[in-house]
């Protein structure tokens, strides 16, 4: 998640939960809160209370669950940024994808790969490719070379850490056009 995501919904969950203990207070004795409400609101509609109080949880819960992915779901970068002496270069993450995608079809003659890579910080990322594979390649051991590969390329190229390299290989779809790369 980027940054300015992660702002946005401690933001609005943060303005929803307080709006929960606002009318949460209504039915529940919070201290100075329910004090206050009880001064100020001069309607006696029971409907309208009940209401109030079902809408308020629900909103409390969308709050806390903002607040929960705004904190715990990490800060992706939609540029890895390489600085040395000579300058910044700045490289995209589709084209980290195509490049990856370009040596996984060199070297490993896979089929239609896909790959998706989540920059984060600190030179991190995270890589999940999908490919096709031929029935007389050994499955598993093709995924763990091709695993070992992003690995190595990414760190020795890029100095970027692999956190998760995932690959699902799926058998050929014979009745499905192959797009040549």
């Amino acid at each position: 998640m980027r940054a300015y995501n992660k702002i946005i919904f401690i933001i609005v969950g943060i303005v929803l939960l307080v709006t929960s203990i606002y009318f949460i207070g209504f039915w529940i004795d919070i201290p100075k809160v329910s004090l206050w409400l009880r001064e100020t609101t001069e309607n006696n509609q029971e409907w309208l209370r009940y209401l109030g109080f079902v809408s308020m949880i629900l909103i409390g819960l969308v709050g806390l669950v903002l607040v929960a992915l705004g904190i715990f779901r990490p800060i992706t970068r939609p540029k890895l940024v390489l600085t040395d002496s000579n300058g910044r270069l700045e490289v995209p993450q589709h084209v980290l994808e195509k490049n990856l995608k370009y040596k996984l079809a060199e070297k490993y003659n896979v089929i239609a790969p896909v790959v998706g890579i989540k920059l984060q910080r600190n030179q991190k990322a995270k890589v999940k490719i999908k490919v096709e594979a031929t029935k007389n390649q050994n499955v598993e051991q093709l995924a763990n070379q091709i695993n070992e590969f992003v690995i190595d390329y990414l760190s020795s190229q890029l100095d970027l850490k692999v956190v998760k390299p995932v690959t699902q290989i799926t058998p050929v779809n014979r009745s499905r056009p192959v797009n040549v790369i």
